[in-house]
């Protein structure tokens, strides 16, 4: 059984390719019955770190997936112990930054001139990555997770504005420059093939998509959401820190 704690957007996907892989799995939230309702009522759990008596919600030799921020320090520790006392695998996510096809916006895409780099994932690699890992990676290890390809944010707006006309909108620099992360031991400890390798044609896919919809539409959306057919911001950064314990 898989219980993924703080069932979020990521976690989302993640029940999703779960239970598509015939993975009994169970989803937790601070209000279940609100923000589950992808789930089943029988498949949503009530967890909230600030409530120590829910932290023994999921039955013990289950595999975690811990989706929320490891903060403050002190209560983190504290459910760690219960967490890992209880727990068959653990994998936790350094960050849930992803993309999917329909994730991005005209009005949102940040700064054009913006130099730094981003590592990127789309969202049903990072979830098919940590059931992957849940098998086959090493107890312990930290993996980098993303696409391996590194690509600076003026790249991508720049692309995004040649090929379907999206404007970003004008914001404060980040003069940070960014990281190139190597995803060489995840490839190399968990095997996996990418089913969205590439940013630009998952992007692709997401115009597609958007116009089929445009078309049968009864009635026409807005200019930008004509223009560009994207849906949603892009991702500050998405480079993830997988680790099994």
């Amino acid at each position: 059984m898989l219980v993924i704690l703080g069932a979020g957007y990521t976690g989302q996907f993640l029940y999703a390719r779960a239970i598509a892989n015939g993975v009994q799995t169970l989803v937790t939230s601070r209000a279940p019955d609100s923000h589950l309702s992808f789930a089943p009522p029988a498949h949503r759990l009530a967890f909230d770190l600030e409530q120590e008596t829910t932290w023994r919600c999921f039955p013990a030799g289950v595999d975690l997936v811990w989706c929320f921020p490891a903060a403050p320090l002190d209560t983190i520790t504290a459910f760690a112990d219960v967490a890992l006392s209880k727990a068959r695998r653990v994998i936790i996510l350094g960050s849930t930054s992803a993309y999917e096809t329909s994730d991005l916006s005209a009005e949102k895409v940040i700064d054009e001139s913006a130099p730094r780099w981003v590592n990127l994932i789309h969202v049903e690699d990072l979830a098919a990555i940590c059931l992957v890992a849940l098998e086959n990676g090493r107890r312990g290890e930290v993996y980098n997770v993303s696409d391996g390809q590194p690509r600076r944010w003026s790249q991508i707006c720049e692309t995004a504005h040649v090929r379907w006309g999206v404007v970003p909108t004008r914001t404060d620099i980040d003069i940070s420059p960014g990281k190139q992360i190597s995803i060489a031991k995840m490839m190399h400890d968990l095997q996996y093939q990418f089913r969205h390798p590439d940013l630009f044609s998952a992007l692709d896919e997401i115009e597609t998509a958007t116009s089929t919809q445009e078309t049968d539409a009864p009635t026409p959306q807005s200019t930008a959401e004509q223009s560009t057919g994207l849906s949603r911001d892009l991702p500050s950064a998405s480079s993830t820190g997988a680790e099994r314990s």
